[in-house]
């Protein structure tokens, strides 16, 4: 092993969003941060060495993608996905929720319809009202502690119903989240399919958002939306980044892929609008990963394997109020409080006053997620476990 992601490094005094403003998002002091989505792990040695070895130079001007990122993201989709991406597909974006804002804003216009899956990553909603348009809500339906996609409701929110009350669609696009953040599903090839044919059948194109896509847990497998079929792959815009795996989130870069030649131009106008694009040490740091973090990932997804037995078995056997939503990929854990009978903000004042743990509340990813709270297990077993003890400490007190 190259890493030893049980190592405690401090980030306070690092202007670190986790955990420097930890206080000042929740009001109270001495929280464990479990909030952000970014780890506590230290990044691949490559990485570091890139931005040492690019630092040295004494001047950073305007920059553009040099040859070898393109090449190391064709190579990526191909090793990975079986997926023949050319060159002039690719975009290059200062993070993937600014893409999403981008694409919104090239697909839609004024009024038009965004799906979102919810419970799901809440800035997707934003992106959609920011942009003057509404949401259309595709609920995942929950079976034996897992999500499913409802597909005889995602065709009935296309369908125009008359009479008072009535229902004329106009979603233009859909948000799809592989994997999904917060219920930590990696979507099938079956599952895929089917709602990349019914996005088809009714003219929506497909916003995949693939951030997660390297973290994959116990044996599971990723799918690429865009690499399932031709019409698919001219109906999408695909993003991935090295943010999550590689917990290099502050460098903003992402990569955009479009086969679609129209689509992929009016993306390219969309952008110059002001958007802008990463900054070069973001550029050295995504072409290290990609180049280098084949084996940090499968370390990286070992560690993440242990915390989540860990934390899931000290639940089951101790905490049984709560209910763990076990993820197939990412380091986001969905865990069911309802046995508590605590409304959202009760539930919310418990966690930060009584808990003192900092996590990301249900309720703020949309309908179906009032009774959760999603902790992030990308970080140390020690934090797992204090965060276990505060959990176990403050509901054995309600529980008198």
């Amino acid at each position: 092993m190259r890493y030893d992601f049980n190592e405690h490094i401090s980030r306070y005094g690092t202007s670190c969003a986790k955990w420097d403003m930890a206080e000042t998002y929740f009001g109270e002091k001495d929280l464990l941060p479990m909030w952000v989505a970014d780890t506590d792990l230290r990044v691949p040695h490559e990485v570091i060495d890139a931005l040492k070895k690019r630092i040295e130079h004494p001047i950073f001007g305007y920059s553009r993608p040099d040859a070898e990122v393109y090449e190391v993201v064709i190579k990526r989709m191909k090793d990975l996905y079986d997926w023949d991406v050319k060159k002039e597909w690719i975009l290059f974006t200062p993070g993937i929720v600014t893409g999403c804002h981008i694409a919104v804003r090239t697909i839609t216009n004024i009024g038009d319809q965004v799906l979102i899956q919810t419970p799901v990553y809440y800035p997707f909603k934003k992106v959609a009202l920011a942009n003057g348009c509404t949401v259309a809500e595709n609920q995942l339906k929950r079976k034996d502690n897992k999500y499913y996609m409802d597909f005889d409701h995602l065709e009935n929110l296309f369908k125009t119903t008359a009479g008072f009350g009535g229902n004329i669609p106009r979603i233009r696009t859909a948000i799809l989240c592989n994997p999904h953040n917060p219920v930590g599903r990696v979507w099938t090839r079956e599952e895929l399919l089917k709602f990349g044919n019914i996005c088809l059948k009714n003219n929506a194109i497909v916003i995949s958002d693939d951030i997660h896509s390297d973290l994959l847990l116990n044996g599971n497998k990723h799918t690429m939306f865009p690499a399932l079929s031709k019409d698919f792959e001219q109906n999408s815009i695909t993003f991935i980044a090295p943010s999550k795996t590689f917990n290099v989130a502050g460098l903003k870069s992402s990569v955009c892929i479009i086969a679609n030649d129209e689509l992929r131009q009016r993306f390219m106008l969309t952008q110059e609008a002001g958007y802008g694009t990463p900054n070069l040490l973001g550029m050295e740091a995504l072409k290290a990963a990609y180049k280098y973090g084949d084996n940090y990932i499968n370390e990286l997804n070992n560690h993440l394997e242990s915390n989540l037995e860990y934390f899931t078995n000290y639940i089951n056997k101790n905490i049984p109020e709560l209910t763990v939503i076990e993820p197939e990929g990412t380091y986001l854990v969905w865990v069911d409080m309802v046995k508590l009978g605590m409304d959202e903000k009760q539930l919310a004042e418990f966690m930060v006053k009584e808990v003192k743990v900092a996590t990301d509340f249900g309720f703020v990813f949309g309908p179906g997620g009032e009774t959760f709270q999603r902790f992030n297990l990308g970080c140390t077993l020690d934090t797992v476990k204090e965060c276990l003890k505060r959990l176990d400490n403050a509901i054995t007190k309600w529980r008198k």
